[in-house]
C-alpha cells in the first residue's frame, strides 16, 4: 500500500507542470496566499490575478508543492478558485500523511496551462509564493 501511494504521489509530480514552455508569456499575472497561518490539515485559499490576452486553450491553474526536508511530500492542482487541501489527495493519501504530518515548506505557483487533448503543450509560470504550513 506504501509503495503504491508514493508511486501515485511521485506519478502526480511529474505530470504536474514543471518545465517552463518556450512560449513567451502572452499575459501576466499574481498570486497571493490569502490564508492566515496554514497548517497541515487545512484548506487553504488563494487570491490571483490573470491580465492580458492568451490563446483560448490556455486557463489559469495553480500548483501547490509542499516539502519537507528538501523532498516533495505534498503536490496539488486546480483552479485558482478551489480550495486547495493540504493533507492528503482527492483519491488517497500523501506523503505528507504517511509521514504524520509535520511543518513543510509550500510553494504556490500561478500558471497559464494548457487543458484538454490536442497539440498544445504549453506551461507558462505568472507568479509564485511561498508559505510555511505548521505541523
Amino acid at each position: 500500500m506504501r509503495r503504491l501511494t508514493i508511486a501515485a504521489l511521485l506519478g502526480l509530480a511529474l505530470i504536474l507542470p514543471t518545465a517552463v514552455s518556450a512560449a513567451k508569456a502572452p499575459a501576466t499575472g499574481s498570486i497571493a496566499l490569502i490564508t492566515a497561518d496554514p497548517s497541515y490539515g487545512d484548506d487553504i485559499y488563494f487570491a490571483s490575478t490573470v491580465v492580458g490576452k492568451y490563446p483560448g486553450y490556455l486557463e489559469p491553474r495553480i500548483v501547490v508543492r509542499c516539502y519537507q526536508s528538501g523532498d516533495l511530500v505534498h503536490a496539488w492542482l486546480d483552479r485558482p478558485e478551489a480550495r486547495f487541501w493540504l493533507a492528503g489527495l482527492d483519491n488517497g493519501i500523501s506523503q505528507w500523511d504517511l509521514n504524520g504530518g509535520g511543518p513543510a515548506d509550500c510553494t504556490a505557483t500561478l500558471y497559464l496551462y494548457a487543458v484538454g487533448l490536442g497539440k498544445h503543450n504549453d506551461v507558462i509560470p505568472l507568479d509564485s509564493t511561498a508559505f510555511h504550513a505548521a505541523g
